[in-house]
């Protein structure tokens, strides 16, 4: 080969392992942009939230109406701006104002990229279960376990780090849960909804136990659960054993004012001359509703 040919031809292209490196490090870049771009617009919100209460809020009104006056037109506006459901936008206004007055610390290690949004929340509701004054305590110790830990192992390590800073016992930990209950029906596509459904823990099981059979019943048709036809094409008919009894029952007889009581089935058999048997009243049965009561009813007059 000679010198200019070797010049001309392509250098060799990253093996794959470079290749895949280099794409890491370009995901890891943007994940931290991300972040930092998320605080940025927690910032952003609660410097909106202000100007909105600098606009909105009116002499006429309290202090209470006025605060939630502004804080419907800014959940309004941020809806209409982010093109979100109101309830998302709520939400983001909490955590917006949480962040900016309380959890500062916290906006900032979301800036620098060493949390996620996830962990963000989930710190932001379990810090809210402690009294406002070890809410501090809590952060400092919450972001240096967040920033090791993948969000479902923090969500653990902040439960058990809240038990040890303000122990509850279980019966007031559930009494306050209790009424925290609610219901929210949340339309799907195709004419469907999802339900969602905060109750306590054996309602709930039970609830899912019951809607369980119900999805068995609708798909298979469980045998076990579906109700069988009275009379079934298939198969003679057998009356089951209340009707049974009831067809050999004979007619309650009265005598001047006593209660009415039935004769057993002993006294009076059920071949008696000019009675019809069980077998006859069951053929009677399987006729039509019409020409069932006449033939009831002409059995009894004989």
């Amino acid at each position: 080969m000679t010198t200019s040919q070797a010049a001309h031809e392509p250098a060799p292209g990253p093996t794959p392992e470079a290749a895949l490196e280099a794409a890491l490090v370009v995901i890891e870049r943007l994940e931290g942009e991300i972040r930092a771009a998320q605080a940025e617009q927690m910032r952003q919100v609660a410097e909106a939230h202000r100007l909105m209460h600098a606009i909105e809020s009116h002499p006429s009104r309290n202090r209470h109406d006025d605060e939630e006056f502004v804080r419907r037109a800014m959940t309004c506006e941020l809806a209409t701006t982010l093109r979100v459901h109101e309830r998302s936008a709520g939400r983001m206004l909490h955590e917006a104002a949480e962040l900016d007055t309380q959890f500062t610390a916290t906006r900032d290690a979301l800036a620098v990229g060493a949390i996620g949004f996830q962990q963000v929340r989930q710190l932001l509701d379990t810090a809210h279960t402690l009294p406002e004054a070890r809410r501090g305590e809590f952060e400092a110790a919450a972001l240096d376990k967040a920033a090791k830990m993948t969000p479902p192992a923090f969500r653990r390590a902040a439960r058990r780090l809240r038990e040890r800073m303000h122990p509850i016992g279980l019966v007031e930990r559930h009494t306050a849960a209790r009424g925290e209950r609610h219901i929210e029906l949340e339309p799907a596509h195709d004419g469907m909804a999802w339900l969602h459904l905060h109750v306590e823990a054996e309602r709930g099981a039970a609830i899912m136990a019951f809607a369980r059979r119900l999805a068995l019943r609708a798909r298979d048709g469980s045998v076990r659960h579906r109700p069988q036809p009275r009379l079934a094409a298939s198969r003679p008919y057998e009356p089951s054993k209340s009707r049974a009894r009831m067809l050999q029952a004979p007619p309650a007889e009265a005598s001047h004012g006593l209660a009415h009581r039935a004769v057993p089935r002993r006294a009076r058999p059920v071949d008696e001359p000019g009675r019809p048997s069980a077998s006859q009243r069951a053929r009677a049965l399987r006729r039509p509703s019409t020409r069932r009561g006449r033939g009831l009813n002409r059995s009894r007059r004989h």
